[in-house]
C-alpha cells in the first residue's frame, strides 16, 4: 500500500512538473513555426528582403537578448535594476 502512494505522489508531482513546462517548451516551437510559414510566404511574393528580421527570429537570433548588441544588453539589464 505505501509503495503505491508513494508512486502515485511521484506521478502527480512529475505531471505538475509537466503542466509547468509544456506551454515554456511550445514557444520556441510555436515561434519557428510561425515564422518560418511567414517567411516561406514573403520569400514567395518577393518581398523578404524588407523582413529579415523574421528569419532571424526564426533562427533565433533576438538580438540583444543573445548578447550580439552589447550596448542592447546593457540597457535590458538597467531596465531590470530599476524593476
Amino acid at each position: 500500500m505505501e509503495t503505491t502512494k508513494k508512486r502515485s505522489q511521484y506521478f502527480k508531482y512529475i505531471r505538475h512538473l509537466h503542466r509547468f513546462l509544456a506551454p515554456i517548451m511550445l514557444l520556441p516551437l510555436l515561434l519557428t513555426t510561425i515564422t518560418g510559414i511567414i517567411y516561406q510566404i514573403l520569400d514567395l511574393t518577393g518581398k523578404e528582403k524588407n523582413f529579415k528580421w523574421i528569419l532571424d527570429w526564426h533562427k533565433g537570433d533576438f538580438g540583444a537578448i543573445n548578447g550580439s548588441d552589447q550596448e542592447g544588453m546593457i540597457r535590458i539589464i538597467d531596465w531590470m535594476r530599476v524593476l
